[in-house]
């Protein structure tokens, strides 16, 4: 896997630093997990794409939450990576990164902010095609 992660093949590579990401997370390395999303994201910039920095911070604010059991560092890592992405990123990435964050916001204790999120996901998401795949 990490000679796919650094062959010449760009699909490949980021396919690969997923992989990674995903194998450090089920391993407990979490301390792996940033370097291998910031790497994914390099990639993605390097292709002419754009990274999904919210879907990153949600990643590591579960981090925070689930594995490091620090509820107060993934809240304000939510807060701040919501009030940095601009909405309609976060529309053409995923609607579900409201939704993820709604969670993680309520399993760190914090239901007036989940409802607070589930609200913007309310008032931004029109399309019904899109709120049925969620």
């Amino acid at each position: 896997m990490r000679e796919l992660a650094s062959g010449s093949n760009e699909d490949g590579r980021l396919g690969a630093r997923n992989i990674l990401t995903a194998y450090a997370l089920l391993h407990g390395q979490v301390g792996n997990v940033r370097p291998q999303l910031e790497a994914a994201a390099a990639l993605v910039t390097a292709a002419g794409g754009r990274p999904l920095p919210l879907q990153d911070t949600i990643t590591v604010a579960q981090i925070q939450l689930v594995f490091l059991k620090r509820p107060e560092v993934a809240v304000r890592m939510l807060d701040r990576g919501l009030r940095q992405t601009r909405r309609d990123s976060v529309l053409e990435a995923n609607d579900a990164l409201y939704l993820r964050a709604a969670s993680l916001y309520a399993l760190a204790g914090r239901p007036a902010k989940a409802r607070e999120v589930l609200a913007m996901f309310d008032r931004e998401v029109y399309d019904p095609t899109h709120r049925r795949r969620q």
